[in-house]
């Protein structure tokens, strides 16, 4: 069959299609692969950033940070506890901008938000008397979904050197009810908490612990000794 010279330029242009589809084709399969090797080296390297943090790890995994009010916590070790829990807010903004996913860091690490949220003092002290400090921590938690930590506080925090306090009422990353007081407005602080609790108190989930804090000092805390705060998340393995 003869053809002619528009033929034999169509098939060329057909021809030229085949080949630059498949280029194509093999250059998204190369940037796929190379993606997958990236994001695997990535994690890779979050591993050991975690390593490093080793030491705080192993004494939240293992109950061993204490959780009352008569600890003495040094402030080399609050320090250490500080750059581990920032290291997940890194984490957080690597999530927002997408450079990991979330359904890979919570299988392998979520486990460990867990252990830091299942002790109250730290709860407290950072992520509710300096939550302004812990934001994106607390957008992390606020990840974990329905199996986020559900135990709900009461918190009152009155210190001078501040502008303003609130009156908490809810889980870590979500509040029922916050109440807002000038500074200096110790009594007003201290009459609704007493309102709060008192009408919180005898309602079964509606408070798993409560404190006021007054200049750094607790005037009030429920029950004297909290109980474990349990998290609905599934066990996961502790790496």
């Amino acid at each position: 069959m003869d053809l002619s010279l528009n033929d034999w330029a169509a098939l060329s242009t057909i021809a030229a299609s085949i080949v630059a589809a498949g280029a194509l084709v093999y250059a998204a399969v190369q940037v796929h692969l190379n993606t997958r090797v990236s994001r695997a080296q990535f994690w890779l390297e979050l591993r050991k950033m975690f390593a490093d943090h080793k030491e705080v790890h192993l004494i939240l995994r293992n109950g061993k940070w204490p959780n009352d009010d008569d600890a003495v916590i040094t402030g080399e070790e609050w320090a250490k506890l500080e750059a581990y829990m920032g290291l997940l807010e890194h984490c957080e903004m690597m999530l927002r901008q997408k450079l990991i996913d979330w359904t890979t860091f919570n299988l392998i690490y979520g486990y460990r938000l867990d252990r830091i949220l299942e002790n109250e003092l730290i709860v407290r002290e950072k992520l509710f008397e300096r939550r302004y400090g812990w934001k994106e921590f607390i957008k992390l938690v606020g990840r974990m979904g329905n199996k986020a930590p559900t135990a709900k506080y009461l918190c009152g925090c009155w210190d001078r050197e501040e502008q303003e306090w609130k009156l908490w009422w809810g889980t870590v990353n979500k509040a029922s009810a916050v109440g807002r007081f000038a500074s200096g407005a110790w009594d007003k602080l201290e009459a609704a908490y007493f309102v709060s609790f008192n009408g919180l108190k005898d309602k079964p989930g509606a408070i798993t612990y409560a404190w006021l804090r007054k200049d750094g000092k607790t005037m009030h805390s429920w029950p004297e000794k909290a109980p474990k705060v349990e998290s609905a998340g599934e066990n996961r393995a502790n790496v």
